[in-house]
């Protein structure tokens, strides 16, 4: 994959619990999930990991709790995440236990403020891909129905005065130049910054041309 240009793998994790993933029928393990990982850094390959929130067996405060593990864990620390809310449709073997009431997603409040809980908690080397899946609201029986979901979660960080620093929000094209009280992008002057963390496969770096303030990324490798 490498010899032919290939830089990123998405592996889907959905959980790093194991009850949570024997109980969904994922098939594979906490623990094969990070050799996987480390199998894909050892050969200079980006990992972007799904991670599923409201699935059957958790709750939002765990949610929240495995989110953080992705970036405490050093067989996990991914480049960048998928979060992907649970949703229920008819085609899937969960709309059985739906209705037969042995699945109930927690409400809508619940998920956002775990969701927000989760943008904060993402560091900046660490892009935040998505935060929905895209399914027609009418497909979905049970679970998250809003589409703009991200564009909701921004306007209630806001009023919150928090801030995402993952690298997706804090790219130039993604940040109105007004908020940073500059009329012009020019002035703002770049800085290299050079971040360092241990992971199974090593040491990483993330190194980035920011602003001072480290609120509007230029450029990073």
């Amino acid at each position: 994959m490498r010899q032919m240009g290939c830089t990123r793998v998405e592996l889907g994790l959905q959980a790093p619990d194991d009850k949570i993933l024997k109980l969904n029928k994922r098939g594979h393990t906490v623990q094969q999930f990070k050799d996987a990982m480390y199998l894909l850094r050892q050969a200079g390959l980006k990992v972007d990991l799904h991670f599923m929130p409201c699935l059957p067996g958790t709750t939002a405060k765990h949610d929240v709790e495995m989110y953080k593990q992705l970036f405490s864990d050093p067989g996990l620390k991914p480049d960048m995440v998928k979060i992907y809310p649970c949703t229920v449709i008819k085609s899937a073997e969960l709309y059985k236990r739906y209705k037969q009431g042995k699945y109930k997603p927690y409400s809508s409040k619940k998920l956002i403020d775990a969701l927000i809980e989760m943008k904060t908690a993402t560091p900046r080397y660490c892009r935040i891909s998505r935060l929905i899946r895209d399914i027609p609201d009418s497909e979905i029986q049970a679970g998250n129905k809003i589409t703009n979901l991200r564009q909701v979660l921004q306007a209630e960080m806001k009023k919150r005065w928090l801030r995402c620093e993952c690298l997706r929000c804090r790219e130039a094209g993604h940040i109105d130049i007004k908020t940073l009280k500059h009329k012009n992008i020019k002035t703002l002057q770049p800085k290299l910054f050079a971040e360092q963390y241990q992971t199974t496969g090593g040491t990483e770096y993330f190194l980035s041309f920011e602003d001072t303030k480290r609120r509007m990324v230029f450029a990073f490798c």
